[in-house]
C-alpha cells in the first residue's frame, strides 16, 4: 500500500460517488508507490461487497474521469486475459474530476 495514493484517493479527490470514492480507495490500498495496482475486478468486489457489474461499471467511469488507466493483458493469441489498473495519483481530473488545491499531507492520518 502506499501511503501517497491512499492520502489522494481520500483527502484530494472530489466529486466522485460512495461508489466510486470506495472503489478508488481500494485500489489504492493495492497500489505501490508509482500507482500500479495489484488486484483484480472479482476481488475488487469481494473487498467492497459491491457486484463485479458495479465494480466494472464504476471502474469505466473512474478511466473516462482518467482517474486510473487501465492496462489490458493479453496471452499470446491476443485474447483478453487480465487487467492491470494503475492510479493517476495527483490527477487534475478529480473534482467530478479535479484534486483540491492548497495544504499537502504526507501521511493518511496526519
Amino acid at each position: 500500500m502506499s501511503l501517497q495514493a491512499m492520502d489522494w484517493a481520500l483527502r484530494k479527490v472530489r466529486g466522485l460517488s460512495p461508489t466510486q470514492k470506495l472503489i478508488l480507495i481500494c485500489l489504492a490500498c493495492f497500489g505501490d508507490r508509482e500507482g500500479h495496482c495489484f488486484i483484480s475486478q472479482t476481488q475488487i468486489s469481494e473487498h467492497t461487497n459491491l457486484t463485479r457489474e458495479t465494480v466494472n461499471r464504476n471502474l469505466l467511469f473512474l478511466e473516462a474521469k482518467e482517474l486510473i488507466a487501465t492496462n489490458r493483458q493479453k496471452d499470446d493469441s491476443g485474447r483478453e486475459i487480465s487487467k492491470r489498473y494503475r492510479i493517476n495519483i495527483g490527477s487534475d481530473s478529480s473534482n467530478g474530476g479535479a484534486t483540491q488545491t492548497g495544504t499537502v499531507h504526507r501521511g493518511c492520518h496526519e
